[in-house]
């Protein structure tokens, strides 16, 4: 699957985030090799707990890495490159070099040497008391269950390093965490789950990762009481099928799925706190075909006696041979993956265990292929840039006829990186606009990018291998759009040479005025005199980040800039340098050329989100641009004693689709929809919800009383429409939320 145009944009921040904290590593031109022993321990000299990865970071695409075992605190590397390295110690392993950093509990900069191995001592931060405040709907304790902190916020990647804490017959229960994000979950005998939570006073997602910094917390979490699904899993003659896996899915939080195996005797006990939820069978494997794939159940009187029905399939074999090149002749060892897709009588899908193989010395091989079922194969050459991978699809009939694959030889661009000046720049990384293929150059410049199919690709560069932040801006037409190569059939090879020159970054801090940090969701910069953003704004997704670690973006072409950052989605306004939110009053930021400017914290003040809720509206059945909406923010300033009416436009870039179902007729559900918008500060709001965009023509579905946003915990105004049409609104003045300063309602 090719990386979106957004995640290419986050990467490339992410870069500058780590290199503008000093802390990006560089690959050294030293090619001897060389050693180093990592010890690593906590504040009391003991070794660290399983769940923890020591790295040795090279580049984003080189590092060395040795997870704990709870035993030992050194660590040995061999056969490492020469030079600059970035030693890093954090939880849970996998994703982007970049984001790992951010992540990372310790990192220190190291430098390796030919001889003795070099000694790198790191110590972890001390723990953090958490106190966890467990209560129910009602507000009592709720008592006898456990509190679990998952590392990483990936609660099947890191569920073996979680922290756990028994609750009290208060409710309470402290955790002792490392810095970093951790998914809260809890458990109860009784099927309890997670309903809402409450972060520092203010209402905080429970499915999101939370991230601990470097100070005591306090959290309240409000618990209900679940449902019980029960089935069944048999074959045709009602012999149970234990082992498998089941998945229930909620219709309308999506997101938050439950996962349970099946007993010995085919049977499952299941809980869900909110109806309708989906159950289905998880990957049930190459050996059975389960009818239905899935069962919706709408309420909790159609939540016991689910039946699932297995068979096995009938095994086929697919046999194939690939060839390349022209004359065609077989590839040795072609790797093979295989992806069968299987069709219930209900028509709905059935995933079976993909299966990945190597072709023997004639290109020849044999794949297992599945009555009633399709197979997709994805063939390629090892270690070779020279052919494009094929991609197949088969159904049964084909499955049953020995196939010939035949690999195509791909394109090739090649070219010359200079500056300004005409001399050529060594060590960048050149790449696609989606990076999927990419070269660096050499002494010389030169580049060379292999295995592109026919189409047009627009070419981008990376920081060089040995710097600390990209400095280099690719030099493009008036037209903005980047140097491009056309490829009409395969076997081309195109010349491009590129031109770049050299910019800078702008790095800073968003605070709340109380010495917590901000996560920045977006970066806005405007070029005096003009309206429009430059071409180098754009957002980044800093969860995780802290005040260590400033947000940072380049490069940027040389200019004065007016800047805005902000966070959409969460608890404070847009705000323009260094902290007004006027834009006539912020004050015009230099970028130079080569130089990173760093800026001191910006401070912004806390808002409400207005969110809506809707139900049961027969319109929603239609998709946008019908559905469109307008809030009309109606603001009376008690100081001025001045009215102001103020028209918003509602456009795609500030939805937020929370949730959403399709109307499912078997049982009868109604569509939900959730939309949340920008944030607002203090004031009185009247939000309306309507048909037409103007909010002249046709339909006004919602038009409550103005309402009242409470600016210290960020509270957040919530409309539902109900069957009728009709509108109640409910906002937190409403809620007896706990107060920000004394910590948790008890």
């Amino acid at each position: 699957m090719k990386p979106s145009g957004l995640s290419i944009i986050l990467l490339t921040i992410a870069i500058a985030v780590v290199v503008a904290s000093g802390t990006t590593p560089a690959v050294a031109q030293d090619e001897s090799v060389c050693s180093a022993m990592v010890t690593v321990v906590n504040e009391q000299g003991a070794a660290l707990p399983a769940g923890y990865n020591i790295s040795l970071m090279f580049s984003p695409v080189d590092l060395r890495e040795q997870g704990t075992d709870g035993i030992s605190k050194s660590f040995r590397f061999d056969s490492l490159p020469c030079g600059e390295a970035l030693a890093v110690v954090g939880q849970g392993g996998g994703g982007a070099v970049e984001q790992r950093v951010l992540e990372a509990v310790v990192r220190e900069p190291v430098s390796l040497e030919p001889g003795a191995p070099l000694e790198v001592h790191l110590t972890i931060p001390a723990m953090i008391p958490v106190t966890v405040v467990a209560v129910d709907e009602n507000g009592a304790p709720a008592a006898g269950g456990n509190v679990i902190a998952i590392p990483g916020g990936d609660n099947r990647q890191n569920f073996g390093s979680a922290h756990y804490g028994s609750l009290s017959s208060t409710g309470e229960a402290v955790l002792q965490l490392q810095p970093g994000r951790y998914l809260l979950q809890t458990s109860f005998s009784d099927g309890q789950t997670v309903q809402s939570m409450t972060v520092d006073g203010a209402t905080f997602n429970a499915k999101e990762p939370l991230l601990i910094g470097d100070r005591p917390r306090e959290l309240l979490i409000v618990v209900s009481s679940a449902e019980r699904i029960t089935g069944i899993v048999t074959e045709d003659d009602g012999e149970p099928i234990p082992g498998y896996q089941l998945i229930v899915r909620k219709v309308v939080s999506v997101r938050d799925n439950q996962y349970t195996m099946l007993q010995e005797d085919g049977r499952f006990v299941v809980t869900t706190s909110e109806f309708p939820v989906e159950v289905f069978i998880h990957d049930p494997g190459g050996d059975w075909k389960f009818e239905p794939v899935s069962i919706l159940v709408p309420d909790k009187e159609h939540a016991n006696g689910l039946h699932f029905t297995g068979r096995h399939f009938e095994d086929r074999t697919l046999k194939g041979r690939v060839l390349a090149g022209d004359p065609a002749v077989p590839v040795a060892r072609a790797f093979i993956s295989s992806s069968p897709n299987c069709y219930t009588g209900d028509g709905k899908r059935s995933v079976a265990r993909p299966v990945q193989i190597m072709a023997d010395d004639d290109g020849e091989f044999e794949l297992p292929c599945f009555d009633g079922c399709y197979i997709s194969l994805e063939i390629s050459k090892p270690r070779s840039e020279e052919y494009l991978p094929l991609e197949w699809y088969g159904g049964p009939e084909e499955c049953e006829q020995e196939q010939t694959f035949i690999l195509q030889e791909g394109n090739t661009v090649t070219g010359v990186v200079t500056d300004s000046q005409g001399d050529p720049v060594p060590d960048l990384v050149v790449g696609t606009m989606m990076m999927r293929n990419q070269a660096v150059t050499d002494g010389e410049g030169r580049y060379r990018i292999q295995s592109l199919d026919a189409g047009r690709y627009e070419l981008q560069v990376m920081r060089p291998r040995d710097a600390a932040f990209n400095p280099w801006i690719l030099m493009t037409e008036d037209s903005g759009k980047g140097p491009a190569v056309q490829f009409n059939s395969n076997g081309k090879t195109r010349e491009l040479d590129l031109v770049v020159t050299r910019g800078g970054s702008i790095c800073l801090d968003l605070g709340d005025g109380e010495g917590r940090s901000m996560g920045v969701d977006y970066l806005e910069l405007f070029l005096s005199g003009e309206d429009n953003p430059a071409k180098a704004s754009s957002r980044y997704d800093s969860t995780g980040m802290t005040r260590t670690d400033p947000f940072c973006l380049g490069p940027l072409a040389p200019g004065d800039y007016h800047l805005r950052a902000g966070n959409r989605f969460s608890s404070f306004m847009p705000t323009w340098w260094p902290g007004t939110d006027d834009r006539e009053q912020a004050t015009l930021v230099s970028v130079i050329a080569g130089d990173r400017l760093e800026l001191g914290p910006m401070t912004t003040h806390r808002a409400g989100p207005v969110q809506v809720n809707i139900k049961e509206g027969h319109f929603l059945q239609s998709s946008p641009p019908f559905l469109a909406f307008r809030v009309a923010v109606e603001r009376n300033d008690p100081e001025e004693e001045v009215e102001e009416q103020e028209w918003v436009q509602v456009d795609q870039d500030e939805l937020r689709f929370l949730g959403e179902t399709k109307t499912r007729t078997e049982a009868g559900q109604p569509t939900y929809r959730s939309l949340r918008y920008a944030p607002y500060p203090t004031g009185r709001y009247d939000v309306r919800l309507c048909e037409t965009e103007d909010c002249e023509d046709g339909k006004v579905w919602c038009s409550p009383k103005p309402l009242v946003v409470e600016k210290k915990n960020g509270g957040e105004i919530e409309l539902v429409l109900s069957e009728d049409s009709e509108c109640r609104a409910i906002s937190d003045d409403e809620v007896d939320l706990p107060n920000e300063k004394s910590g948790p309602n008890r």
